[in-house]
């Protein structure tokens, strides 16, 4: 069905554009937002925290999936619907008016409302819901304005993924060019970095790093398609290097 291809063929721009930015992200099934729990505007899956819920045109969807999205906007989460808003429901069908009731108090335009730029629906609980018609590079820019980014990186072309384990924040970090970088990054996330070697099992400490109130900066030198597994253990009182025009630290 043209309208099923053009679904999947729009899910995979919007991931490449959300992951190319600098966004981490998962895919998930009508049953784990379900299962989800909503803390604020945090969603909480098996463990897992997200800040934002990026929905991909989409014609159909289980009530009690768009009821909990719709609980996650009303505590202060942020939602994303890009290309098309759902107007049909897996019990119902077509034009069902509870999926088009939600629709409308959480986007503030019905499913088949035309509209030809972005719309924002701020909530008194300060949820964010917008709905972005076309251009999928507007998706990774409304999200890292709604909310703190886990990973910010001073230049593109930095992929990362974040694991809790225990105390621990672990981040594994790659550099896609060709070339040697010197990278700042600031994670959302307090600690001292070290950095874990894979392959030897050594851990070595990062010296060029600053903790603040709910993140910490670490400036790192990626080699050419590096990847690096960079850690942030909790606080002690290890020495930080702020600034230094230094070749190296050791």
């Amino acid at each position: 069905e043209p309208i099923a291809d053009e679904s999947a063929q729009s899910l995979m721009k919007l991931a490449k554009a959300l992951y190319h930015d600098g966004l981490d992200l998962d895919f998930i099934n009508h049953s784990s937002i379900e299962q989800a729990e909503v803390q604020q505007d945090i969603l909480q899956v098996a463990g897992l925290e997200f800040r934002a819920v990026v929905l991909p045109p989409i014609t159909t969807i289980r009530t009690a999936t768009l009821e909990t999205i719709k609980t996650f906007f009303g505590h202060g989460g942020t939602v994303v619907a890009f290309g098309r808003l759902p107007g049909a429901s897996a019990e119902k069908g077509r034009n069902d008016p509870a999926i088009k009731s939600l629709v409308q108090e959480m986007f503030g335009v019905a499913p088949d409302q035309s509209v030809t730029d972005v719309v924002e629906h701020i909530n008194e609980r300060n949820g964010k819901a917008y709905f972005v018609p076309s251009n999928t590079k507007r998706v990774p820019e409304i999200v890292s304005q709604a909310i703190t980014r886990d990973v910010v990186a001073s230049e593109k072309n930095i992929f990362h993924t974040h694991q809790k384990i225990g105390p621990v924040d672990v981040y594994f970090i790659f550099n896609t060019r060709a070339e040697e970088r010197d990278i700042s990054f600031r994670l959302r996330a307090e600690g001292e970095p070290e950095i874990w070697d894979a392959f030897s099992g050594t851990v070595r400490p990062v010296h060029r790093f600053q903790v603040g109130p709910g993140y910490t900066d670490v400036d790192l030198t990626l080699d050419p398609y590096e990847g690096t597994v960079l850690v942030l253990s909790p606080r002690g009182k290890r020495p930080a290097v702020v600034e230094d025009n230094l070749s190296s630290v050791v």
